[in-house]
C-alpha cells in the first residue's frame, strides 16, 4: 500500500500581511498530480488545517473540505471501493476547540460523513484491507486540555493502543500523530505560530506496538528523528510560513509503502 502523508497546511496563514492560500492551492494541485503519477492508494493529513474562531472560518473550511474530497477521490483505495476512504485526517493543535469532547475544525466533515474522507478526532485504531492486506492505523491526534482530562479520553487512548498492539502480531501498524517530542529544536510551530500546549508523544507505549511506520505532524521542517525504539517521519509543512523557516529544507509531502 502506497500512502501519501501531508500536514500543517495552515490555510489561514499570512506572511507580512500576504495571504498564502494561493500557494497552498498550487500545493494541493501538486498532490493531485502525485497521487495520479505515483499510484497512491491513500492520503493522510496529519493535522493543523486552520485556527477556529475567525469570521473567515467558512472560507477556510470550504478550501480544506473541497481539497480533502478532491484528493480522496483520486486515491486508488476509494476508487476501487466507494465505501472506503481515500483520505484520513486528524486534527492538530491549531484545529481543536477547548471543550470536553473531541471537537475541531474538521468536525463538520466528520459529522457530514463525507464520502471518501475519514476524520479521526480522538485516539483510534482503525483498519482497512487493500489488495488482500490488512493495515491498522493508530491515530493519535492532538486533543483539547478539557477532553484530555476525561475518562472517555483515557479509555479511547488505552483501547486504541491495546488494539494496535494486538493487530501488530499479524498486520502492519501505521501510527499517525500530531504530538510533541522532547529534544526538538523549536521552530515556528512552537514560537511565531504557537497555539495550545505541547502534548508529549507516548514513545514507550507506541514502541511496544512495534509499528511498521510512524508519521507525525506539528513540526514544519521535513525530518526523520529517532526516539526510543521508534524512527519517526515528519512530512513537514507544504510551504515556508515565516521568515524564520527560510533556513529549513525542502517543503512538500512524504510517500511511503507499507
Amino acid at each position: 500500500m502506497k500512502i501519501l502523508f501531508t500536514s500543517d497546511w495552515h490555510v489561514d496563514a499570512s506572511t507580512a500581511g500576504v495571504e498564502r492560500m494561493p500557494e497552498l492551492a498550487e500545493y494541493v494541485s501538486s498532490l493531485e498530480l502525485a497521487i495520479e503519477e505515483e499510484g497512491v492508494d491513500l492520503v493522510v493529513n496529519a493535522g493543523d488545517s486552520w485556527d477556529p474562531g475567525s469570521v473567515h472560518d467558512p472560507r477556510w473550511g470550504r478550501f480544506v473540505y473541497e481539497s480533502f474530497n478532491h484528493l480522496a477521490f483520486r486515491a486508488r483505495y476509494h476508487r476501487e471501493d466507494a465505501d472506503g476512504p481515500g483520505l484520513i485526517a486528524i486534527p492538530g493543535n491549531h484545529d481543536v476547540v477547548d471543550i470536553a469532547e473531541p471537537t475541531s475544525t474538521l468536525s463538520p466533515l466528520r459529522v457530514a460523513r463525507s464520502p471518501g474522507v475519514l476524520v479521526l478526532e480522538e485516539p483510534t485504531a482503525w483498519s482497512m484491507v487493500h489488495a488482500g492486506q490488512r493495515v491498522l492505523f493508530l491515530a493519535l491526534p492532538y486533543v483539547s486540555r478539557a477532553y484530555e482530562r476525561t475518562d472517555d479520553y483515557k479509555r479511547a487512548l488505552g483501547g486504541a493502543l491495546e488494539a494496535a498492539e494486538k493487530a501488530a502480531r499479524n498486520s502492519p501498524v501505521v501510527v499517525i500523530g500530531h504530538l510533541a517530542f522532547e529534544g526538538m529544536v523549536p521552530g515556528s510551530e512552537s514560537t511565531d505560530m504557537a497555539r495550545g500546549r505541547e502534548v508529549p508523544f507516548p514513545v514507550v507505549e507506541v514502541g511496544q506496538v512495534n509499528p511498521a511506520l510512524v508519521v507525525n505532524g506539528h513540526y514544519h521542517a521535513r525530518q526523520t528523528i529517532r526516539r526510543g525504539s521508534l524512527d519517526i517521519e515528519i512530512p513537514g509543512a507544504p510551504i515556508r510560513f515565516t521568515f524564520g523557516e527560510a533556513r529549513d529544507g525542502a517543503r512538500g509531502f512524504l510517500t511511503a509503502e507499507v
